[in-house]
């Protein structure tokens, strides 16, 4: 961890709990700019894989580099959790 240093007006527009909103604005832009990666900031923030989906959508913006692999791996994740479901 570090710190950083937030002008008085900001850190007051980042509301309540200005840690982790700072930390949720930094890791959506980072995601946006592909420095890392939808997954990787779920993690930071504590949250599954499907949370991190809805929350980043929630913020306006669409599920980014989805892949051929990510998709082969949720049906399989399909098919192995929902055998009763024709994936």
């Amino acid at each position: 961890m570090t710190d950083v240093r937030i002008p008085d007006p900001l850190l007051r527009a980042l509301g309540p709990d200005p840690d982790r909103r700072a930390t949720e604005l930094l890791c959506a832009a980072l995601v946006h700019q592909a420095e890392i990666s939808l997954g990787y900031a779920g993690r930071v923030l504590g949250m599954t894989r499907g949370e991190a989906m809805e929350w980043y959508a929630g913020l306006g913006y669409t599920y980014p580099n989805i892949t051929v692999e990510d998709l082969d791996s949720d049906l399989e994740t399909l098919r192995r959790t929902r055998p009763d479901r024709e994936a």
